[in-house]
């Protein structure tokens, strides 16, 4: 266990004194909402809530918002032409809309575009003049191989 040493306990000492020296705070008294309920004038507050939301409250700008006005050639582009995400990036960044790749991709996946699927690998047969390789391995059968045993005795 931690001892408390003459200095801590000096220390601790002084910090009390001080606490004790300052306001004392006390828990605030709930508020009396059925006196407040008739205090508010809820006509004029509704009008004045009303008011906010039909003055000029311009949103703050942002890229998605510069991005917005050419949406459809965005997508298009992505979605017909298989332009990539650094080529969309760069062309529009030339055009004076300053956005990264994964800006980019986060905008058009915003809009609901679906990832593309992406294609599996095929092995490459033969040595490349053309001729296909002859199936030496395949000629031969493998016994299958055991399931593997589970360490929960599940097979899998």
């Amino acid at each position: 266990m931690f001892r408390a040493t003459k200095r801590t306990r000096s220390r601790r000492a002084y910090q009390t004194a001080r606490r004790g020296a300052q306001q004392k705070t006390t828990m605030k008294e709930k508020p009396n909402y059925a006196e407040l309920e008739k205090r508010i004038d809820f006509t004029a507050l509704a009008g004045r809530l009303g008011q906010l939301s039909e003055q000029d409250n311009p949103q703050r700008k942002t890229v998605f918002t510069l991005l917005d006005k050419v949406r459809e050639q965005i997508l298009a582009a992505r979605r017909n032409r298989n332009v990539s995400y650094r080529v969309l990036a760069r062309e529009l960044t030339s055009a004076g809309i300053p956005v990264s790749e994964p800006t980019l991709r986060k905008y058009i996946r915003a809009q609901g575009a679906e990832k593309k699927p992406r294609h599996k690998a095929t092995p490459k047969t033969g040595s490349g003049d053309g001729k296909s390789a002859a199936p030496a391995a395949s000629a031969q059968s493998k016994p299958a191989a055991p399931d593997k045993q589970h360490r929960f005795n599940l097979n899998v």
